[in-house]
């Protein structure tokens, strides 16, 4: 982008998007009606009466016709509208980004300029044109945790070790405890208040599938959606954009812990 451009873009006002944006949206859903009523003169046209039929063929003729300009019209104006918004959009990513290079924090330049963490963590690759100033922030890692989930993020640190590394982690982390220690796992789970699951499994350095492993097995939970937090823990697992209906759709790691030994 040159300079002149640059400079004339950052003068531009964020709420101007939001103006856009609420016209783009009754354009559309002017289409959208436009488009239903042209389906429905169509199929007017296919029942009517007999007797009426080269009356009512003119009328609706005309106004499909007319109907079909304005549509055009309407996604000509909607395609000039979102290239407007495109251009505001790069001029605020100008500030947003200047923001992001002097902080180097994902989550503050989020709240400075009113977007969620998930949404920005995102959008700063895309208009960066890499994951490069992305990945040097300070809270890199807490925001990926929380937009794409434990289980990637664990998944992925795992590249960072040799085999044999990797080998030696897992045996520990699905190791089972000592008597004394699992009785300090469930002492600190059942009074536990803000101690996650995560939090709780990290503490004593086990895999989180035999976390649920040991509490089933403890007589602690019947099921795996039995954990206390299971809601929060299921957005943990799998990331902000994820949400535990409640009642089913159970992440079964229990079973994938016993599958993992005995394949082992």
């Amino acid at each position: 982008m040159c300079a002149n451009v640059r400079v004339f873009l950052k003068t531009l006002s964020l709420p101007l998007i939001f103006i856009i944006s609420k016209e783009i949206i009754n354009i559309e859903f002017t289409l959208n009606y436009k488009i239903y009523l042209i389906g429905y003169y169509k199929k007017m046209d296919q029942y009517t009466s007999v007797f009426d039929i080269a009356k009512t063929n003119e009328v609706l003729k005309l106004r499909i016709k007319q109907l079909e300009t304005e549509l055009e019209q309407s996604n000509k104006t909607n395609k000039e509208l979102k290239e407007k918004i495109n251009i505001i959009t790069n001029a605020h990513a100008v500030k947003v980004l200047e923001y992001f290079s002097d902080c180097s924090n994902i989550r503050k330049t989020a709240w400075a300029f009113g977007f969620e963490v998930d949404e920005l963590y995102q959008l700063i690759p895309e208009w960066d044109g890499c994951n490069d100033g992305l990945q040097s922030a300070d809270d890199y890692d807490e925001c990926k945790i929380e937009v794409l989930g434990r289980r990637i993020y664990d998944e992925e640190k795992t590249h960072e070790f040799t085999k044999e590394e990797v080998e030696v982690e897992r045996e520990q982390k699905m190791r089972t405890p000592d008597q004394d220690t699992v009785n300090k796992i469930i002492e600190a789970y059942n009074k536990a208040t803000y101690l996650s699951l995560y939090d709780l499994a990290d503490k004593y350095d086990l895999s989180i599938n035999n976390l649920f492993r040991l509490l089933k097995e403890n007589n602690i939970i019947e099921k795996e959606t039995d954990a206390k937090g299971y809601g929060d823990f299921y957005r943990d697992y799998l990331g902000s954009g994820h949400i535990w209906n409640g009642m089913s759709n159970e992440l079964k790691l229990i079973e994938d812990f016993y599958n993992n030994v005995s394949s082992n």
